[in-house]
């Protein structure tokens, strides 16, 4: 059965990072560097500029009851009435076993429950897979753009998002 727990523990960060190191593959593409305690730290804690910490949710995602992913979502961003994937990491011996399809599907259901209006994605590095993908979730492309960081990398990134009107029912 597949769920989501919070990550409120020492073991529960440690499961993360293992998630983490066991998808250094999307490390590399995002030319990103190798994943440590700090970047669950990070990725756990960091929010948006003029985001409340609080409109933030870092989960594993676990398969009977075995950690396989991470996701970060975070609430009425960009925009308000938005949800924004900003993470969604499956372990590379879970992936293309409908993981991320459900995980997004569950969360999709969940926020057009509570009356969010779009999903939004974040995706590094998008390569044609990784767009395929969130398409097939019925994501479009939002906007597509290349970063500066300060170390002089450029980082390729793409918003996608899906409405969630046609998740409604009356």
């Amino acid at each position: 059965m597949l769920s989501l727990k919070s990550v409120t523990s020492m073991p529960d960060r440690q499961a993360c990072l293992d998630v983490y190191r066991q998808s250094l593959d999307y490390y590399q593409a995002a030319n990103l560097p190798f994943p440590d305690r700090s970047t669950v730290q990070s990725d756990r804690t960091t929010a948006p500029d003029g985001i409340l910490p609080s409109r933030m949710q870092y989960q594993l995602i676990m398969l009977d009851n075995k950690p396989v992913g991470v996701v970060k979502v975070v609430r009425d961003y960009p925009v308000p009435h938005a949800v924004t994937l900003s993470l969604l990491l499956i372990k590379q011996h879970y992936r293309r076993q409908g993981i991320g399809s459900a995980i997004v599907h569950q969360l999709a259901s969940h926020y057009s429950e509570n009356g969010y209006a779009e999903l939004q994605a974040t995706v590094l590095a998008p390569t044609e897979a990784r767009l395929a993908f969130w398409r097939s979730q019925g994501f479009d492309i939002l906007d597509a753009r290349r970063l500066m960081l300060a170390s002089g990398d450029i980082r390729s990134q793409v918003l996608l998002v899906r409405p969630l009107s046609d998740l409604v029912t009356v």
